[in-house]
């Protein structure tokens, strides 16, 4: 079982197995979320990540008649910045979620009901974020002077004046990233490890080029609702479809990986996070095929955020078969994960 730490709370890298077992409770506790939070997070998700493309028109604004190179690399720095805002305001953003909430359903710990209720209500909030913000950003840096209609026209056509095949290629390749960006962010537990994380994989979208449906249609809203520009509603709506659909498709191929599955020979971890005071964690491993316990033992934890690392091993290999994880507080079961070994 996994709750997850504080970004800071420090540590040393988790295993690939603590990482997966990492993500599925961080799944899990997304999905029972009640719909309310899901909406106002995943609206402030849309309204956050929309800061990237409004720093990329200031910029493109300011660094006109510089060389290309420099043009090009100033917009995707820029273009990070909303997604660093969602990390640290912990909103909702879909194309994550469509990696983490994918989880629980393929260890078949949650639904494919619970998984599209998530996903809608999050997508939805978050285009419905993205496009206010970005409309009403464009209103306002214009109404400032600090961002020409040029610029900002010039950078939603950017997104839109593409193929549909092209856009849902680079979204998938976007898509991709964004699952990936998922999965490394729970290898670390300091928070310069997880922005940076966040600041690599959101540049090579940006440099890319390649398209991110929420972060893209706050890019559109500040083209559409200019009074001379290319981009109408119709393109919009166009790259939406076929952006969505594409990192969609990117970030569910990019979890096909990791298992539950261990060698008889493996150490197999488990890691308990906690925060608050201080407590006593018990755990169980327990040969499911035979009804044995195979492993117990008891750690205290100090108060605060912490992790608590429990694992076994076995010389001579485990017996093949299904396994459960049990961990209890001050003698209260708390929760529990199966794992199988071959």
């Amino acid at each position: 079982m996994t709750i997850p730490p504080e970004p800071d709370s420090g540590g040393p890298p988790m295993s690939v197995h603590r990482v997966l077992e990492h993500a599925v409770e961080g799944g899990l506790r997304e999905l029972e979320r009640p719909a309310r939070g899901l909406l106002l997070a995943g609206l402030s998700g849309g309204l956050d990540v929309a800061f990237g493309p409004m720093l990329m028109a200031v910029l493109l604004t300011l660094s006109a008649g510089s060389p290309e190179l420099w043009r090009t690399i100033l917009a995707a720095n820029a273009y990070t910045v909303g997604f660093i805002f969602v990390v640290l305001g912990r909103s909702e953003l879909f194309t994550e979620h469509t990696t983490l909430a994918s989880f629980p359903v393929l260890e078949r710990r949650a639904s494919l009901r619970d998984l599209g209720r998530l996903w809608s209500l999050v997508y939805a909030s978050n285009v419905a974020g993205a496009f206010a913000s970005g409309a009403l950003g464009a209103f306002i840096l214009t109404s400032l002077g600090v961002a020409r209609a040029s610029a900002i026209d010039e950078m939603g056509y950017d997104v839109v004046a593409h193929p549909w095949w092209t856009i849902l290629v680079s979204a998938v390749l976007a898509g991709w990233l964004m699952g990936l960006m998922s999965w490394m962010s729970r290898t670390t537990r300091q928070m310069i490890g997880l922005m940076a994380v966040v600041w690599i994989v959101t540049l090579t979208i940006g440099l890319a080029k390649l398209h991110h449906c929420i972060a893209g249609t706050a890019e559109v809203a500040m083209a559409v609702v200019l009074p001379s520009g290319r981009v109408g509603f119709g393109d919009a709506l166009h790259f939406l479809l076929w952006a969505t659909l594409g990192n969609a498709i990117g970030a569910d191929n990019r979890i096909a990986a990791p298992q539950t599955t261990f060698a008889s020979g493996d150490t197999i971890h488990a890691s308990v996070e906690t925060d608050g005071p201080a407590r006593r964690l018990e755990a169980r491993w327990t040969h499911l095929d035979s009804d044995q316990v195979v492993a117990e033992e008891q750690k205290d934890v100090a108060a605060g955020a912490q992790v608590t690392d429990f694992h076994i091993s076995k010389p001579d290999g485990w017996p093949p078969g299904r396994y459960r994880f049990e961990v209890s507080q001050d003698g209260n079961p708390v929760g529990s994960s199966e794992f199988e070994v071959r």
